[in-house]
This record gives C-alpha cells, structure tokens and sequence, in this order.
C-alpha cells in the first residue's frame, strides 16, 4: 500500500469511527459503540503499523 493509499484509508476509517461514536453519544446504540470500539482498534493497529515502519515520519516531514 502507498503512503497516499495508507492516508486515505487511515481518513477513512477515523471519520467512519467518529460518525459512530456520535451516534452512541447520541442514541446510546449499542451497535454504534461496537462499530466505533472496531474503527478505534483499526485506527490505533493503522498508527501502530506507521510507527514500526518508520512511515509516521511522514506527518513531520510535511511540516518542514
């Protein structure tokens, strides 16, 4: 997967996690929290996973 994929995908699935967390605030859908405790974990194996490959540099060199 490309850097630009990666990103994307890493978008992705953090909108998606705090569309269904929104939702269970709001209803307390039981559903909905499952959804975004799954979309959590993909998120946080997506920042893992950028961390041991070395690509979480990318956020930093775009600031320089």
């Amino acid at each position: 997967m490309t850097e630009i994929e990666l990103l994307k995908d890493f978008y992705t699935k953090v909108k998606a996690m705090r569309e269904y967390q929104r939702a269970y605030f709001k209803t307390r859908n039981e559903y909905a929290l499952g959804q975004a405790k799954n979309l959590e974990y993909e998120v946080d194996k997506t920042i893992s996973m950028l961390d041991d490959t070395g690509q979480g540099d990318l956020f930093e060199e775009a600031q320089s």
